[in-house]
């Protein structure tokens, strides 16, 4: 067991050297898809914050929204629905109606969650992952290193940036490739020191840089 936690604190190199290849990649693996989770964190943040401060405003557009879409949310925040959704006989989603500042409260309270809770979570996320910096750093590393063959070179994140409900146009930030997010992370995250992700814009202007290979400093 001692020789086991000597070794997860040494570089990917050593790391190597006593596990096989395919253990390697699933280590790191592991490693990459907790990266690939912050997203999440920082999706769950911008979604709380959008909803507690559009609550507060009687004519925003979220007093109109179905139950299903409200679902697709609380499914962000919460992990799961909360509303029950009603559909019509022929199948069609129930006309959707406005709700009384009542309602609202009550699904604001639904959401079992604060802007600044989700904020601290999201914070914390990140300063656990840079506790250990170098193995991630390693994984990256490794990962970029293989440039187009890699998993990640073909893969997109998802959504970046929140989507407020009713907008139809993406971000392009929305088009991240899963390896140019594991730069970007780097660079923001580890490189720079940064408590959260950067936002949608700067992502842009950072890829933008990347078609050309210079090196964000």
């Amino acid at each position: 067991m001692k020789k086991v936690i000597i070794v997860l604190n040494l570089s990917l190199i050593s790391f190597s050297i006593v596990y096989s290849q395919p253990e390697v990649e699933l280590y790191c693996r592991f490693n990459l898809e907790k990266i690939f989770k912050t997203i999440d964190h920082k999706l769950k943040y911008e979604t709380v914050r959008h909803f507690y401060m559009e609550s507060r405003k009687s004519n925003s557009f979220i007093y109109m929204l179905s139950d299903n879409t409200w679902n697709h949310y609380y499914q962000i925040i919460r992990g799961h629905s909360v509303l029950e959704a009603h559909n019509t006989d022929s199948g069609n989603i129930s006309p959707v109606k406005r709700i009384s500042q009542e309602e609202m409260n009550r699904r604001i309270e639904l959401l079992d969650c604060t802007p600044e809770k989700a904020f601290n979570e999201y914070v914390d996320f990140i300063k656990n992952i840079k506790l250990e910096k170098e193995k991630y750093l390693n994984c990256i590393g490794a990962e970029v290193t293989k440039r187009d063959s890699s998993k990640y070179a073909k893969e997109l994140i998802g959504l970046y940036d929140f989507l407020p409900p009713g907008q139809s146009n993406i971000h392009p930030s929305g088009l991240v490739k899963k390896l140019d997010f594991l730069k970007i992370f780097k660079v923001f995250i580890f490189d720079n020191n940064e408590d959260i992700l950067p936002d949608g814009d700067t992502v842009c202007d950072y890829l933008e840089i990347l078609r050309f290979d210079r090196p964000l400093k």
